[in-house]
Order: structure tokens, then sequence, then C-alpha cells
């Protein structure tokens, strides 16, 4: 199966990751049956430091950690891996996980028109609602460009 790396804005410590693999994890599962032999996929967190303001921890500070980043770029991935990769992603988002996502990257893979389809229904329906960005670069879709537009209209699509 494939290694999830974990980026960041910020350097990544080791409790950084455990948490962010922990608070992840659950959701995340969705994504085994799209990553069994494939190469590694990596999740870029946004880190924030926020200060705490109730009175028995005033002064301190917590890190909130989201993902911004999907990259599942050179994958080979096809139609299928498509609809897999779309129904997690709105299992994650009825979870409460990929919320701040905002850019995933699929360049490079043979999703066709058929797996941009599956990705189209899922953020009519809600899927990754902060999703700024799709990148499909080297990636032949024609006719179902119009339903990713159609699904989310100030979606870039490169």
């Amino acid at each position: 199966m494939a290694e999830l790396r974990i980026t960041g804005n910020i350097q990544i410590g080791e409790a950084l990751e455990a948490h962010a693999r922990a608070k992840l994890g659950v959701p995340l599962e969705k994504f085994a049956g799209v990553l069994n032999d494939a190469q590694d996929v990596e999740l870029h967190l946004k880190v924030e430091k926020r200060g705490v303001h109730d009175e028995e921890h005033s002064g301190q500070q917590t890190h909130r950690a989201e993902v911004t980043e999907l990259n599942c770029g050179g994958l080979g991935w096809g139609h299928e891996e498509a609809r897999r990769l779309a129904a997690a992603l709105e299992h994650a988002t009825a979870q409460g996980a990929l919320k701040a996502l905002e850019r995933l990257v699929l360049e490079d893979n043979d999703i066709g028109d058929e797996g941009a389809r599956h990705l189209a229904d899922a953020l009519a329906r809600g899927a990754a609602p902060a999703l700024k960005s799709l990148e499909l670069d080297d990636t032949v879709i024609d006719a179902a460009k119009p339903a990713l537009r159609d699904a989310r209209p100030r979606l870039v699509i490169r």
C-alpha cells in the first residue's frame, strides 16, 4: 500500500504528524481502496498557531492543522480509482475532514471523462467544499469539463 507523506507550511514534528494521522486516520481509511499498490500520496497541512483564551489555559497556544492539498499526481489512476476517490472525498467531508482542502492534484493520470464525472458528482454533493483548484495536466478530459464547472463554478481546472 502507498505511504502517506505529511508535509506542511511549517516543520511537521513527530507530535504534530502523530496528531494529524490520528485525527485524519479514520476518514482517510476510505482512501485505502484507492491507494493499494500506488505510489506515495502527499497531504499538505496548513498549520496555524492560535492563542487559547479560556481562564485555565490563558496565554498558552494551540496548533490547528488542516489538509489544504492532496497530491495524487502520476499514480496511473483510471476511472475506477477516480470513482473511489470521489466516494472517499464525500466520506471524509461528511466526517469533518478535508473541509479546508483547496488543491487536488490528479495530473498525469488516466481518469478520463467517466472518472471526472464521478468527481463532478461528488463536488456537486458538497465534497471538499473549499476546493479552489483541480489540477488535471496530462489527463485527457473533454466531455466532463462542463460537469466539473457546473459542480463548482469557481473551481480552477488546470
